[in-house]
């Protein structure tokens, strides 16, 4: 505080503005540094070289902790400390799986929120995190029943409405393969452009006998039968066995046409 010169003595003063000093109150000029005669402004007046001392009175502070209930997030260290009136900083924000965070509120329920820039903390409180849910699309599985077929792969997390791609075609000795239906009696076909996944389900192979393979194992079993009555394998050729028989049949005719002819 600057100094008051060029006073007349019997003069009074005019009472300066009052002094700041953090966390006390200003109380007052006074004659003695222990403070215990005020000076008079109005009346006290100077009669030579004096000098006056201020009286400081400590704030009595009220100190107050903010809690953060994070209501199933991740915990948020309180604040401690906080001066009566006083605004805090925002904390970092909790975090819950499956949930986005939207600000803190001043009860459970967060009807009101709170403003970090503007509400001051007055008492010990406790602010509630306001959780939103994260919307999960649903999915569906596709599984493919190759009714005897070779085995073909479930198609697993398909959004709802969507599309699929058609596997590869399974396999069935002695059987062509007719597409995915519906049922397992292969009633209506599944279309793989146009129809749309709407819930769990499964798909079923159609078989249509190979009539191609048929064949062949009709005239395999011909050669086979004969294989077995003239003891040769099918390639149209007789065996050493039945070439001997037939020469033997022939010596024999051509003795008995010879018997007849001297006769």
């Amino acid at each position: 505080m600057p100094p008051i010169t060029g006073i007349g003595p019997g003069s009074a003063i005019t009472e300066p503005e009052n002094p700041i000093y953090e966390n006390f109150i200003f109380k007052g000029w006074y004659k003695e540094a222990e403070c215990l005669t005020p000076w008079d402004f109005n009346q006290d007046t100077v009669n030579n070289n004096i000098t006056l001392y201020a009286n400081w009175q400590p704030v009595v502070l009220n100190l107050y902790t903010v809690t953060f209930d994070s209501q199933g997030g991740s915990s948020v260290d309180p604040i401690q400390n906080v001066n009566a009136g006083s605004t805090i900083l925002e904390p970092e924000a909790p975090k819950m799986e499956g949930f986005v965070f939207n600000g803190w509120h001043k009860e459970p329920e967060c009807i009101n929120p709170w403003d970090f820039d503007s509400h001051t903390v007055n008492e010990n409180t406790t602010l509630y995190a306001k959780w939103y849910a994260i919307s999960i699309p649903e999915t569906y599985t596709v599984i493919f029943d190759s009714q005897g077929g070779s085995n073909v792969e479930a198609i697993k997390g398909i959004p709802v409405g969507a599309t699929i791609n058609m596997p590869a075609e399974p396999v069935r000795t002695g059987y062509k393969f007719g597409g995915w239906f519906l049922e397992a009696e292969a009633l209506v076909a599944w279309n793989f452009d146009a129809d749309r996944v709407n819930r769990n389900m499964t798909l079923y192979a159609k078989w249509i006998a190979d009539s191609t393979n048929n064949s062949n194992e009709d005239v395999n079993e011909k050669m086979e039968m004969e294989n077995k009555l003239t003891g040769s394998p099918a390639t149209g050729i007789f065996s050493e066995t039945s070439m001997w028989v037939i020469v033997l049949v022939i010596i024999a005719s051509g003795v008995v046409l010879a018997i007849k002819v001297r006769k």
